[in-house]
């Protein structure tokens, strides 16, 4: 007799590496949740929560290149994302000390709005979030085994 579903445990695989999480990763609607900071930060992305607002934002600048590589806002219980134009970001980010005017304007004029099937939720302080959005947002491969009941990603970097 096989395992039922909601007893097995998915793995998560990144770049070759399996990653431990203190959440553990779940499906829900047909989508693998998993803890939003586990990811993002693998991959090399700061996570920021906001409270009050009840949002995640999650960023990645370079250094290298004074730029941000990827930014994007998810509310929690809300199946909308967004993400901005990082080329008019960076360009105002490049300047000296931009107006707080300007900041507002140039994030609003840049965002684009997507829809997800599978909203991000909070469970015992975490906030999980579907791995396929999260991952092909950062412009990552992902596949799923699903003899292992494994996510896989593979940075492009």
């Amino acid at each position: 007799m096989g395992v039922k579903a909601q007893e097995r445990e998915v793995k998560l695989l990144i770049n070759g590496e399996y990653v431990e999480t203190e959440g553990r990763p779940f499906l829900k609607d047909g989508r693998t949740l998993v803890p939003i900071r586990v990811i993002s930060e693998t991959l090399g992305y700061d996570v920021d929560w906001d409270e009050n607002l009840v949002t995640v934002t999650i960023s990645k600048w370079s250094d290298r290149y004074n730029s941000y590589q990827g930014l994007f806002v998810l509310n929690v219980d809300s199946k909308v994302v967004v993400s901005y134009d990082l080329e008019k970001v960076n360009k105002l980010f490049g300047r000296v000390n931009p107006s707080e005017e300007e900041v507002k304007n140039v994030m609003e004029e840049s965002a684009k709005t997507s829809e997800i099937d599978v909203a991000p939720t909070v469970i015992n302080g975490r906030t999980y979030v579907p791995v396929r959005v999260i991952a092909e947002a950062m412009g990552e491969k992902i596949s799923w085994d699903n003899e292992n009941w494994t996510v896989i990603i593979n940075s492009n970097e």
